[in-house]
């Protein structure tokens, strides 16, 4: 194509890969660009989905901090993830597109007794990979940042409410409050108070009782041995 009284020809910018998704969005291989391209035609829109305009280099990451060496091919699968061959590298990507943050499981209330351990636990999802930070009534707690939180041995104070943030590159989100309800360990009948019946040992009045019991019953019996039987009368 012609450009300019000279014949001179303006340079072209050589696009050789396309894909279509399923939703209808178009992604290019801007080769000389070394970037790729997201065209999403309901909305007339065009942005650059990774890579840096002019900056030609092999690198993995997220949005403008990729880097291709003039990628040329590009397609797309059914859960929209793109493959990139990144030409002058030698190399294939895999570009999985990036999520914001989604729970699916929200951590639970719980009623424990004191002295039980109790754990809390977050189902999520998210691309790139989730980070975690669990809170307690609200202030982060420290080296809590799993998908779930272990207490041993609880006391009322750790009673409250827990909760989670879940976070990404593409944002985050705070799960549901779980509450914590600790039950005082309630204490065993004290089993020498009086009034009792069963088992244990007898207490120290009734055995003298027994004893007294026994006197009585002793003394009774020497007593009718002894009285003098009167003779008959003539």
């Amino acid at each position: 194509m012609g450009g300019g009284r000279h014949g001179q020809h303006r340079p072209l910018r050589l696009t050789l890969g396309v894909a279509l998704d399923l939703s209808g969005n178009l992604y290019v291989a801007d080769t000389d660009n070394h970037t790729i391209r997201k065209v999403v035609p309901s909305a007339g829109t065009v942005t650059t989905l990774a890579g840096l305009a002019g900056a030609a280099g092999s690198s993995d990451g997220l949005g403008s901090a990729v880097r291709f060496f003039s990628p040329t091919g590009i397609a797309a699968d059914n859960s929209g993830n793109l493959y990139i061959a990144d030409t002058n590298n030698d190399t294939v990507r895999a570009g999985l597109l990036a999520t914001a943050p989604a729970i699916q499981t929200q951590p639970q209330s719980q009623t424990v007794r004191a002295g039980s351990s109790v754990q809390f636990s977050v189902t999520a999802s998210g691309r790139p990979a989730v980070t975690y930070q669990w809170n307690f009534n609200g202030t982060a707690i420290n080296e809590a940042t799993s998908s779930s939180y272990s207490l041993s041995n609880t006391q009322s104070g750790n009673a409250g409410s827990y909760s989670v943030v879940v976070s990404n590159a593409m944002g985050s989100v705070a799960s549901n409050q779980a509450t914590l309800t600790v039950n005082a360990v309630t204490p065993p009948p004290n089993s020498g108070s009086g009034g009792g019946g069963g088992g244990g040992a007898p207490s120290t009045w009734f055995c003298c009782v027994l004893f007294l019991l026994a006197v009585v019953r002793i003394y009774q019996r020497r007593t009718k041995n002894e009285w003098p039987v009167n003779p008959a009368c003539d």
